[in-house]
């Protein structure tokens, strides 16, 4: 899904820190710090869980 990233949201400044591999996608150990934030962040908004009507809210 997160290959297809920039078809559907706006990529984020630090993508080319990006590694993507079978299993995972994680933020290559050199990034700078502002590009390894931006990536936490970033997961932590699309690991959110829909509610039962499949919405998911961020405020």
């Amino acid at each position: 899904m997160l290959e297809r990233l920039d078809q559907f949201l706006i990529q984020p400044k630090g993508y080319k820190y990006w590694i993507h591999t079978q299993d995972e996608v994680k933020i290559d150990p050199n990034a700078p710090t502002w590009a390894k934030n931006e990536f936490k962040e970033y997961m932590e908004l699309m690991s959110m869980e829909p509610d039962k009507n499949g919405v998911i809210r961020v405020y």
